[in-house]
């Protein structure tokens, strides 16, 4: 009697010199307690961690508490194995402080602690990056070293919100080459070797640069039945070898065709029309792209005004006689979309002296008077007549008229006739006509009228 608690080990007794035999080991409540092997977790937060604890009873049952950075933990009812030892085991990593055993009533003393370590993050470098070679290319790359070689690793990085995870092996070199990326601001690049993160860095790849270009004149008006229009062109930046033009929704209901990478040569763009386009306004977009790296401009738009074609209805124009000074023109309807007309004569009429018309002013309200050359014999003369809208310049069809000089009638008289007084009548013969007469008119003198000739 009279122990202290403790562990007793190679205990026998002696009577008469006679020893007995020898028990190899007494553990007195409460034992005398030890850390034995600490094994780390082998993952970060993992919990491959264990504390080996030694010097208890044998096959003896124990309530453990301990703290687990600075957390209260208790594990009831443990049981020693036959050499008097308990493994805690499924341990994370942290430090385990107060670790003590109680039986029966008596905690052990002093308290044992341990800290678990998780194994340590890689630590990177960022390498040399790439960027696309095209636009919407996945030809870049973001290069990680500094890692350990021939080593398996969680990569993993953030781009546009979404993170993109896959496993990785470093070459003989230790570097890893992210590959296939298209342009982007990639962030959060980084590792993880046994759930152990590395530290991240982020890196921007872009595409290059993508061709730019103006068009002279951006706003276009062409007549009705205009089948095309060119547009000047200068590439201001970068190089472009082909273009493509869509159209707005109205153009596109009148039979515009968009173009697509249409070749991209000599300074001008066709803009083709459709022969029945409605005369009024449409929007095109336009953009250059350079082919070799797939690199398109910015949008340019047009705005395209279809303006209406002048028209116009002649009336039929009276014959003339020779010696008339004019003729004169009417219109049958009223005048759409014009203010001015032209008057182009054929080679006959121009030898006869009629002189064309550019830019003559038109009046619903007022015939158009013809100038008739006094050196005009009589006949047909033939014209082409069109009307201009000389705000937009527009030109109607040419609308083509002719009029007729006739030649004026003749008559060859006979003697004047004697005749006696009281009679009621004579006659006036004559000999011959020219030209078709078939009326004649007596005009008589003052002093014949005086007389009550009418």
């Amino acid at each position: 009697t009279g122990l202290n608690a403790g562990t007793y080990t190679d205990i026998s007794v002696t009577i008469s010199s006679c020893q007995s035999n020898t028990l190899p080991i007494i553990v007195l409540n409460p034992p005398d307690i030890s850390v034995g092997t600490i094994t780390d977790p082998t993952t970060c937060s993992g919990n491959q961690g264990s504390i080996q604890i030694v010097g208890f009873a044998p096959n003896t049952s124990y309530t453990l508490s301990y703290d687990l950075d600075a957390t209260p933990v208790t594990v009831a009812n443990i049981v020693t194995d036959a050499n008097g030892e308990y493994v805690m085991s499924n341990l994370i990593s942290g430090a385990y402080t107060n670790i003590i055993a109680e039986n029966n009533g008596c905690p052990t003393s002093p308290p044992l602690s341990a800290t678990l370590t998780d194994p340590t993050a890689p630590a990177i470098g960022e390498g040399t990056h790439v960027n696309p070679t095209t636009c919407g290319g996945n030809q870049g790359k973001i290069q990680i070293n500094s890692l350990n070689a021939s080593t398996s690793y969680m990569v993993s990085y953030t781009l546009g919100g979404s993170t993109t995870t896959s496993t990785k092996t470093a070459n003989s070199s230790g570097i890893i080459d992210i590959t296939g990326l298209g342009a982007g601001a990639y962030s959060n690049v980084l590792v993880k070797l046994n759930n152990c993160e590395s530290n991240s860095f982020a890196a921007t790849l872009i595409e290059p640069a993508s061709p730019a270009f103006t068009i002279s004149d951006t706003n276009i008006e062409v007549c009705e039945g205009t089948l095309s229009t060119n547009l000047a062109y200068t590439v201001t930046s970068g190089s472009a070898d082909t273009y493509s033009i869509t159209f707005d929704a109205a153009g596109t209901a009148q039979g515009f065709v968009a173009v697509t990478d249409a070749t991209l040569s000599g300074g001008t763009i066709t803009l083709d029309i459709p022969a029945n386009a409605d005369p009024t306004s449409y929007s095109a977009f336009i953009k250059v792209k350079n082919t070799a790296t797939n690199c398109e401009s910015a949008t340019v738009a047009v705005a395209l005004l279809i303006n209406y074609e002048p028209t116009i209805t002649l009336n039929a124009i009276p014959d003339v006689c020779f010696g008339d000074v004019a003729a004169l023109l009417t219109f049958a309807d009223e005048i759409t979309g014009t203010d001015t007309y032209n008057i182009t004569y054929d080679a006959s009429a121009s030898v006869a002296g009629f002189t064309d018309v550019v830019g003559g002013y038109l009046s619903l309200a007022k015939p158009i008077s013809i100038p008739i050359p006094g050196t005009a014999a009589a006949g047909i003369y033939i014209a082409i007549f069109s009307v201009e809208n000389s705000s937009s310049g527009c030109v109607s069809q040419g609308y083509s008229f002719s009029f007729i000089i006739n030649d004026k009638p003749d008559i060859v008289l006979g003697a004047n006739p004697e005749v006696c007084a009281g009679e009621t009548g004579a006659s006036i013969s004559y000999t011959g006509t020219s030209n078709s007469p078939n009326q004649y008119t007596i005009d008589y003198a003052v002093t014949a009228e005086g007389e009550g000739f009418v």
